[in-house]
């Protein structure tokens, strides 16, 4: 048995089964310097017990008690769901980087558009009138859409 046995420490708190006491103490009577090491982890245990309250009371005191977790309520979910989004504009701006530029976007020229003298604008209110009676229910858009298909 070596000087850092594990079983040292379970035999001085008693914890050790009959074989396992009988091995440790037979080792305990043929080398003196295990018994020198068993004797200090004792003074060591004494030591320390005599530097501690006694928490007895206090543990049955405490072992009566329920154990009740807290509801957070309306205030604790909002407060998670505020920390939530700080996170992610925390996020955000890690992402983006702190002291960066806004990004600059070049001029773009504005295209010509060329008008249809051949009378498109009334082709395409006839035929989004035309879409209108047929899908009255179909949003306005949809409807335009629809009319620009059909032309």
């Amino acid at each position: 048995m070596t000087h850092d046995d594990p079983r040292l420490v379970d035999y001085l708190a008693g914890e050790l089964d009959a074989e396992n006491t009988a091995r440790v103490e037979a080792a305990l009577r043929r080398d003196p310097a295990l018994r020198a090491r068993v004797e200090g982890l004792r003074a060591a245990e004494a030591g320390l017990r005599a530097g501690l309250p006694d928490l007895s009371l206090a543990e049955q005191e405490v072992a009566g008690l329920p154990l009740r977790v807290p509801d957070a309520g309306r205030a604790g979910r909002l407060a998670r769901y505020a920390a939530v989004i700080l996170v992610g504009f925390a996020i955000g701006f890690w992402a983006r980087g702190f002291g960066s530029s806004p990004v600059e976007v070049a001029p773009v020229a504005p295209r010509e558009v060329a008008v249809d003298a051949g009378g498109g604008f009334e082709r395409f209110a006839s035929s989004y009138v035309a879409v209108s009676q047929q899908r009255p229910r179909l949003s306005a858009l949809g409807r335009g859409l629809l009319a620009l298909a059909k032309r």
